[in-house]
């Protein structure tokens, strides 16, 4: 008995031994953790712990939600609009998760799932002018202009101060071609909220689209006389400072940038500013206190590369780029850059199987479209037109608007003889850039091939006052003169081409 006794009490003990060591802390133990982690700023431990929640009890919305925003503080986004939309899932009945959720979505381009996201939180909230405009913003993103100017306009009913929906109507005034209309209503929206960056910022990218530079340099300088250390503002008028040629003078705001923000892609940007206007010795400062930390170590050595490769020093870029790829072989932007370094090498064949390779790995990766590109030009360059045709058709499936890929696919239609297809191409993108001088010069080329002189005479007449010392003009130039057996006319045309 006292044996049997013993037996059931070393059973119990192990059983409850066994228990005990098999019980894991709750999410809410973990949530608590993590914000007490919070509290002291430990944002990776916070992370860490509201992983640990989530995984604890993966239906909690609420520790969704606070794990969406950790990752936004982090600027995973991605991730965050992962977590936000799961948690909308959770709670159908709470605003601010429709409206995260919907907001993410309508940056990642998923309008119809945006709109729906949108509603629900205007049925939860009927009175929310915030809810109105996402969906509005939805609505305008799928085309339904009418629709959506309806409910930016409910949106100014509920709150006749919300200049965001002044910046959306005006929008869509503005693509209907209402460029009055569009003007005044972007005023009205710095009339609504006279201390509103983002209304400035909406008068100042109208203003730049209507060519109209100097008015728009001044409504910014206006929004940062208001709020100086406005990364936005700073970020609008370093770049127009950077594309009206004055890169000099953008030099203050990417500063300001980086020390406002003082987080590493901040840092990036002013490294590349730097580098843009060949301040080496600057950025490589910058890229390589970044590199340091393992999280930039990628990104940064990457940069570094590009230096060297800007300065001709393709061996110490070279180094660099196998550097990041002993570390992380998938690294994307490192294999395009490796893929640039073995072309400028002239060894074609390696480039070619690390394009491949890419494709192989991730089909759907963001790095695939350049890869397939660079599949295609070798293709070309090799006379496979047909696979260089379906190679460029990759890039399209996975970049409709790639205005790149179209002139390629144009170029590689005339080479075939195919001038109407080529011509096709080439008008879709002049139809987005009626400008390009690329597109142009083929389409000369396609007419004077199509025998068609009268006109390609003119477009090029036109091309030539707009870009008298491109040699791509100038090689159409000499091509006409060849053609019409102007043999010294085309030899010194050439001569000025080299």
């Amino acid at each position: 008995m006292q044996r049997t006794m013993r037996i059931w009490a070393c059973a119990g003990l192990m059983g409850l031994l066994t228990v005990a060591g098999c019980s894991k802390p709750s999410a809410d133990e973990h949530l608590k953790k993590a914000e007490a982690y919070l509290a002291q700023s430990q944002l990776p431990e916070a992370l860490l712990e509201l992983r640990a929640a989530s995984q604890a009890d993966p239906k909690r919305g609420d520790v969704r939600m606070k794990l969406g925003d950790a990752y936004m503080q982090a600027r995973e986004y991605s991730n965050a609009g992962r977590e936000y939309i799961y948690a909308a899932d959770l709670l159908p009945n709470d605003f601010k998760a429709q409206m995260s959720a919907g907001s993410f979505l309508m940056l990642a381009g998923q309008f119809e799932d945006a709109k729906a996201r949108a509603q629900r939180a205007a049925e939860i909230d009927p009175k929310s002018a915030d809810a109105q405009i996402l969906l509005g913003n939805a609505m305008a993103g799928l085309r339904e202009f009418d629709a959506a100017l309806s409910e930016d306009q409910e949106a100014l009913v509920l709150n006749p101060g919300q200049d965001q929906a002044y910046a959306n109507i005006g929008a869509i005034q503005n693509h209907r071609g209402q460029s009055d209309e569009a003007e005044k209503t972007f005023r009205k929206a710095i009339d609504a909220a006279p201390k509103s960056i983002n209304a400035r910022l909406g008068l100042a990218a109208f203003l730049v689209g209507k060519n109209r530079a100097a008015e728009a340099e001044q409504v910014l300088k206006d929004a940062l006389a208001i709020e100086p250390n406005n990364i936005t503002a700073n970020r609008a008028l370093g770049l127009y400072y950077m594309s009206t040629k004055r890169a000099e003078q953008a030099e203050p705001f990417f500063q300001t940038i980086a020390r406002v923000s003082n987080n590493p892609d901040a840092r990036l940007g002013l490294a590349d500013y730097f580098a843009y206007v060949k301040r080496y010795d600057e950025a490589r400062n910058l890229l390589k206190d970044l590199a340091t930390s393992d999280k930039q170590f990628a990104t940064a050595t990457i940069r570094l590369a590009a230096i060297d490769l800007s300065e001709n020093n393709r061996v110490a870029a070279g180094n660099k780029i196998h550097e990041v790829l002993e570390k992380s072989p998938k690294d994307g932007p490192a294999r395009l850059m490796n893929i640039r370094l073995l072309l400028l090498d002239r060894k074609i064949d390696d480039a070619l199987a690390a394009a491949q390779a890419i494709v192989t790995d991730d089909n759907s990766s963001p790095y695939a479209p350049q890869a397939y590109a660079i599949i295609g030009d070798i293709q070309t360059s090799r006379d496979l037109n047909e696979d260089a045709i379906k190679s460029y058709n990759e890039v399209l499936k996975r970049q409709p608007t790639s205005m790149p890929a179209q002139l390629s696919l144009a170029a590689v239609y005339f080479r075939m003889r195919n001038f109407d297809q080529s011509m096709t191409f080439a008008n879709v993108v002049l139809g987005v850039e009626p400008k390009n001088p690329v597109a142009r010069a083929l389409r000369v080329r396609i007419l004077l091939a199509k025998g068609e002189s009268a006109k390609a005479n003119e477009e090029l007449t036109a091309l030539t006052k707009e870009y008298p010392n491109s040699p791509t003009v100038l090689n159409l130039i000499a091509a006409r003169q060849l053609a019409a057996g102007q043999f010294d006319a085309a030899r010194t045309s050439y001569a000025k081409v080299i």
